[in-house]
């Protein structure tokens, strides 16, 4: 081999590398990969999901309470809330009218409670989710101010 040109040697392919040991390091980097993806997915989508529970909610709450607030300016308006300071069973026919589940109390601005009702077949207590909305009114009946109190929450 002394005295031959290099390029006239026969080539020595270079040995090859193993396949499963090159296959099992990029296998491993593509399950970490893939791991780590879904757990970013998993946490992603837990957080949409929590948010969108609390929109919910939320939403809710401020729909029953326009629900409330619109049955208190319509009870002012017909004139239910001051047949109620004198005749309570105005106050009881008018609660039972509604769609929810409601107590109503009308005091002085004092507040010395004069009439107080509670939507038949409803009580505080067997609210299933225990939230509740209340709102308030004040009026005027026979020259004295009052307040009308609304404690509005769903049916269970």
């Amino acid at each position: 081999m002394r005295g031959q040109d290099i390029r006239s040697r026969p080539r020595v392919l270079a040995r090859p590398r193993v396949a499963g040991r090159l296959s099992w390091q990029h296998g491993r980097r593509g399950f970490l990969f893939t791991l780590d993806a879904m757990f970013a997915l998993l946490v992603t989508v837990a957080l949409v999901v929590g948010i969108m529970g609390a929109l919910s909610r939320i939403a809710a709450s401020d729909d029953m309470g326009m629900r409330a607030r619109d049955a208190l300016i319509v009870l002012e308006k017909d004139g239910t809330l001051v047949q109620g300071v004198s005749n309570g069973t105005s106050l009881q026919i008018a609660l039972d009218g509604f769609s929810f589940c409601s107590t109503l109390s009308v005091s002085t601005t004092m507040g010395t409670i004069v009439q107080s009702a509670t939507t038949t077949g409803c009580s505080a207590a067997a609210n299933p989710t225990g939230s509740f909305v209340i709102v308030h009114r004040v009026f005027v009946a026979e020259s004295t101010v009052y307040d009308a109190r609304m404690e509005a929450w769903q049916h269970g």
